[in-house]
């Protein structure tokens, strides 16, 4: 294969560029100049577009054998029903050019098989509901402590005010009118807005429902005398500081260094420095405590469960996850590697950086060539190297008129 012929595969194919692509794109247009927003019934034409780009073999067939074989394509009923959505759109802007053409019709009954494999509502029952509201209020979150009531008017809001998750998400403190009691919900299904008055709320929450069998106020006002208030939270200052843990199992903190366990070595963590600890955290499950030292003492603190056992040698961790990332990815330069690491002038650290940045940025072809031209000379300075490579892609991949190809 050709460089001209790799590059053209990886190419994307342009939009509505096959033999039917300037009907649907003259269709999609003249629908959103109606008013329509037309998204889906665009992606669903973009995609049999592509389908047809990719086989060439079937240009100038008739509709219906095209919207077959694309149905087959995929032997899914979703497939099928878009399939057919997509003839009955073409046939349509064919009618419009061509009344004689005929419009594919669609039946009712396609959809059941894609309605029978979707998901069926759920309806949590009473009990349900309260494990719920409880699981909520009882989420852990040190660090955030109003998530737990957060999720909790969440869940308030979809199951009493009937809000969709998306809704919720989208709500900021300017659609809330504590005033007048009212909720603006913006942009929601069809792209609408609307808003929620209290009163609403009040006439729902008023009526009977079958799948509790009673009425949400009378269950609230039964529920209300098990309620207990929520403690006041007072938030402790906190200076919030993020660290390295070090090779040795400690976290540097104002000149003071504070132990974490062995397997936190070269991990990320949030050291939270208050008036009397320190709080290093790994993960919303993982958390050690520390006596704060006042002052900068240039001391190890050392928890007894951090000692590794007496007798046991812990693993050393990879100092070079480089390195197994770059012979991953391209297994014939361990050897060079080898030599990178003894005779390189660089760090080797920041050389096995550098040399990974080159396995991921480079084709294949050029640098393996490169690297085998560098090996067999002895040269290990990468900054040569990629030199080396970018000419070996030039008159690879971007050859001058004249020049045959390698």
């Amino acid at each position: 294969m050709t460089v001209e012929a790799a590059l053209r595969d990886l190419r994307p194919v342009p939009r509505f560029g096959s033999f039917l692509g300037k009907v649907m794109a003259e269709h999609v247009e003249l629908m959103r100049s109606l008013g329509y927003r037309y998204d889906v019934n665009e992606g669903m034409l973009l995609r049999f577009d592509r389908f047809l780009q990719s086989r060439a073999e079937l240009a100038g067939k008739p509709l219906n054998q095209l919207i077959e074989v694309w149905a087959q394509s995929d032997l899914s009923p979703n497939r099928l029903c878009e399939a057919k959505r997509v003839g009955q759109l073409i046939s349509k802007a064919m009618h419009r050019l061509d009344p004689a053409a005929t419009i594919f019709p669609m039946s009712i009954e396609m959809f059941q098989p894609v309605r029978r494999e979707q998901r069926r509502p759920y309806v949590y029952s009473n009990e349900e509901m309260q494990r719920l509201l409880r699981a909520a209020l009882a989420f852990p979150s040190p660090k955030a402590p109003l998530r737990p009531l957060s999720l909790f008017t969440m869940v308030v809001l979809a199951y009493c005010a009937g809000l969709r998750v998306g809704e919720i998400v989208g709500l900021t403190w300017a659609d809330v009118n504590l005033q007048d009691g009212t909720i603006e919900i913006r942009e929601t299904k069809f792209f609408k807005d609307r808003r929620l008055p209290r009163e609403w709320c009040d006439k729902v929450n008023s009526t009977y429902k079958k799948h509790i069998r009673a009425v949400p106020r009378n269950q609230f006002a039964v529920e209300r005398l098990h309620l207990k208030p929520l403690p006041v939270w007072i938030p402790e200052v906190y200076r919030l500081q993020q660290r390295l843990v070090d090779i040795e199992g400690y976290v540097a903190l104002n000149s003071n260094r504070y132990s974490v366990p062995v397997d936190w070595i070269g991990r990320r963590v949030e050291v939270r420095e208050t008036k009397d600890k320190i709080e290093i955290q790994l993960d919303a499950r993982r958390l050690v405590t520390h006596r704060r030292i006042a002052e900068a003492e240039h001391q190890r603190v050392m928890l007894a469960e951090h000692r590794p056992p007496r007798g046991e040698r812990l693993p050393r961790p990879d100092p070079h996850p480089e390195e197994k990332a770059i012979v991953t990815a391209a297994p014939e330069l361990a050897e060079y590697i080898a030599g990178l690491k003894q005779r390189s002038r660089k760090v080797v650290t920041l050389a096995l950086r550098q040399l990974l940045r080159l396995v991921r940025e480079y084709p294949r072809k050029p640098l393996l060539g490169a690297v085998r031209e560098a090996g067999r000379y002895g040269l290990y300075d990468l900054d040569r190297l990629e030199r080396m490579i970018l000419r070996r892609v030039t008159r690879e991949y971007f050859p001058l008129d004249g020049e045959s190809d390698e």
